[in-house]
């Protein structure tokens, strides 16, 4: 009758013409594994008496020898897989297992594959010696496992039949001739056989029977296993090597499988501990939540900040992704310069869900550098948009200052009534101040022509202060920190003054109720970071500070301090250029001038200029220029036609000749063929600029003197260097313009023909 054997029990189940197969005890076969679906599979008997089984839908599958089968027909000794269960298909009379050797052998290879399913080494190890316990009559066990090319045991578990754990003693000689032979030995007597080598380790011991065989994967020793008996001889017999070693070489198998799967974990294991040094590591924070959005897991800089996220938790749940701003607490505000503050921290929370929600990861980022320098670059380019305007402003402004305060004098020199020329005076007056607010405006535009020079901050400050104190009052005290070991800077020193200047009455107006003013001079190094702050190239600067004890500024407005007219002075007390013009002479010097103030804290100016490594030469001083007027021939190229025609009358009222142009163009045409002693030429014009036309007409005329002039000076246009290039500035006086003149033609290098 036809019968389904379990392979590792040997219990028979008869087969009716339908019969089920599941965990379920109402199944007619009941198998009480967890892999084995309630109602696993079917064997139904046909018509011809064959049998079909067919897999019911089971959550593992059912196998027929190796192959996945939804349905098949069995024939004879068939091999079934339902879940980990191993059946055997008989379709023939019972036999007793214990009189059938054949059975008995297929049983043990059949109790041996069913180790497979296990891949932890050392609970594998040990269940292939129950195994060998169970079928054999010995009373110790042991398995060595080697690595390849080396002798030396990696592994070693060794166990009495009852099951406790002992150090195994085994000989080295009858190990290294299986290992050699990659075949089992067997001995039944340990005390005589020369496999021991008398050895008293073992003989020792008391074992008197010894079988040994090796675990061999693909022709690689894995190892060996080990059985040892105390009874007096003949224990083992060559049928029981024979099953030993059918137990090996399916155990060898699993044991390869569970190294690799070591292997495996081990790698898995370098990596993920590989991982979390990383994840520890990481300039940002990194949190694991769960499906309700608990924390599961962060790293060290998030566990470090998540009491100061607590705007982003509630409960302990991460429920507000975004960006989150908040104070820092007492003891982070301590600024470089000391001047103190309550910096706020900006974070930004990302995170990122699993696709089936069980896990989100939320990324956590400090970004409060990242929008300062945001903040910083928007900063300056807004200042820098505003120096545009008031450059092209004060351009066109400067032309109509210099017609109107030209023709105010000229009209006075002409006029005998007082009251005219009083009103004259009023005129010239106003357009006097007009004209110091356009050049503090091309100052803050950086649009003004410079003389730089060596200068040392020290004795520059030392200089000033008999000056500055008076005009600071009795009420403010000024203290000065000079410090001398520092490099000079390279500045105009003019322009240097009203810098500070302008500083320091700031600082005084501040302190109404009176305090104490410092102006401190020393010399910094600047790393990447404080030099990204600054907007600077990183390197040596020289540094002017200059801090009271003041009212102090807000946020918002130390933030457009630099602005041009923005004040907050009352009516009158102030036109906002001060600080702006500052802010220009600094940048234009290649330097950076940057505020720190609280409100009621005071305020502290910093300039950073760049050291230069030039010597100090002493000033000239200014050159005099000849009695105005003369006979020579001007080249005049003036774009603005009011300009054009008043610069024109007054060379020519002092005996100049005059060639007027509109542009660089007709300029260079009008040139042609004629004798020229000077070029008097804008700057700034349409088409041909001034400096262009000067360096055509230099290639036909060397010896020809140049005199700029403008209202202002580009960041693209560069002065010649050297004696043979004046710049007159726009709007200039009779006598300015006159004294330039002279002082030009009178530098003309001498030549015996200027046609």
């Amino acid at each position: 009758m036809a019968a389904l054997v379990e392979a590792a029990s040997g219990r028979r189940h008869e087969l009716k013409d339908r019969t089920a197969i599941g965990r379920d005890p109402a199944n007619d076969i009941c198998l009480s594994d967890g892999m084995v679906s309630p109602r696993h599979a079917e064997v139904t008997r046909g018509v011809d008496g064959r049998y079909l089984i067919v897999d019911l839908g089971s959550r593992h599958g059912l196998y027929v020898g190796t192959r996945r089968v939804a349905d098949a027909t069995l024939s004879d000794g068939d091999e079934l897989l339902v879940g980990p269960i191993r059946l055997r298909f008989v379709d023939r009379p019972a036999v007793d297992p214990v009189d059938d050797e054949l059975a008995r052998l297929r049983a043990i290879v059949d109790l041996t594959r069913a180790i497979g399913v296990e891949h932890d080494l050392e609970r594998l190890l040990e269940r292939i010696l129950e195994t060998a316990f169970q079928l054999l009559r010995a009373d110790r066990g042991a398995i060595v496992l080697h690595s390849a090319g080396d002798p030396r045991p990696v592994l070693l578990v060794a166990r009495t039949r009852s099951g406790e754990m002992v150090d195994a003693v085994l000989s080295t000689s009858l190990v290294s001739e299986v290992m050699a032979r990659k075949a089992g030995l067997i001995t039944s007597q340990a005390d005589v056989d020369s496999h021991f080598n008398r050895s008293d380790s073992i003989t020792g011991q008391g074992i008197r029977s010894v079988m040994v065989v090796p675990l061999v994967h693909q022709g690689d020793i894995l190892g060996v296993i080990h059985l040892d008996s105390l009874a007096s001889a003949n224990v083992f017999a060559p049928p029981d090597l024979e099953i030993f070693t059918g137990i090996a070489s399916q155990a060898a198998m699993s044991v390869k499988n569970a190294l690799l799967v070591r292997q495996v974990q081990a790698v898995m294991t370098e990596e993920k501990k590989r991982l979390e040094r990383v994840l520890e590591r990481l300039p940002v924070g990194v949190v694991l939540l769960d499906a309700e959005r608990r924390i599961e897991l962060c790293n060290a800089w998030a566990q470090e900040r998540l009491p100061d996220l607590s705007a982003a938790l509630r409960d302990g749940l991460l429920v507000r992704p975004g960006t989150v701003e908040l104070d820092l607490g007492p003891g982070a505000n301590a600024q470089p310069d000391g001047s103190g503050g309550a910096p706020r921290r900006v974070y930004t929370v990302s995170s990122t869900a699993s696709s089936d929600g069980t896990e989100t990861v939320v990324v956590i980022h400090d970004v409060t550098e990242e929008r300062e320098r945001e903040q910083r670059s928007a900063h300056k380019e807004r200042l820098a948009l505003i120096g545009q305007l008031a450059g092209g402003v004060a351009h066109d402004f400067n032309n109509l200052l210099l017609i109107i305060l030209n023709c105010a004098e000229l009209v006075e020199r002409s006029v005998v009534d007082s009251s005219v020329r009083e009103d004259l005076g009023l005129i010239r007056q106003a357009a006097e101040r007009a004209k110091e607010l356009t050049r503090q405006l091309l100052a803050f535009a950086r649009r003004e022509v410079v003389k730089p020079r060596v200068v040392a901050l020290p004795d520059l400050v030392e200089s000033m202060e008999k000056m500055l104190a008076p005009m600071l009052g009795a009420h403010v005290r000024l203290r000065t920190l000079l410090a001398r070991d520092m490099s000079p800077v390279l500045i105009d020193p003019v322009k240097l003054e009203q810098v500070v200047m302008n500083l320091v009455l700031n600082a005084r107006d501040a302190m109404p109720g009176g305090g104490e003013l410092s102006i401190e001079t020393r010399a910094v190094e600047l790393d990447e970071a404080a030099a990204r702050a600054e907007g600077l190239p990183s390197g040596r600067y020289a540094l002017l500070r200059v801090a009271d004890t003041g009212v102090g500024m807000s946020p918002e407005v130390a933030a457009r301090v630099f602005e041009p007219f923005f004040t907050t002075k009352e009516q009158g007390k102030g036109t906002g250029l001060g600080l702006a013009t500052a802010y220009g002479v600094v940048t234009q010097a290649g330097g950076a001038l940057s505020v720190r103030s609280k409100r009621g804290a005071g305020s502290a100016f910093s300039v950073y200029l760049p050291e230069t490594t030039m010597r100090s030469e002493a000033d000239p001083g200014p050159t005099a220029a000849e009695a105005a007027g003369g006979r020579e021939t001007i080249l005049l190229a003036e774009d603005e036609p009011a300009v054009r025609r008043l610069t024109k009358r007054l060379l020519v009222a002092a005996g100049y000749s005059v060639i007027d142009a509109e542009s660089g163009t007709a300029a260079l045409a009008a040139a042609e063929g004629r004798s020229i002693d000077l070029l008097l030429t804008d700057l700034v014009m349409p088409g041909m600029s001034g400096r262009e036309l000067s360096r055509r007409l230099l290639e036909r005329r060397p010896e020809l003197p140049v005199v700029y002039m403008s209202g202002y000076v580009r960041d693209d246009v560069a002065l010649d260097a050297g004696s043979r290039t004046w710049f007159l500035s726009k709007p200039f006086t009779v006598d300015e313009l006159y004294a330039r003149i002279r002082e030009a033609l009178a530098a003309r290098a001498p030549r015996a023909d200027r046609g």
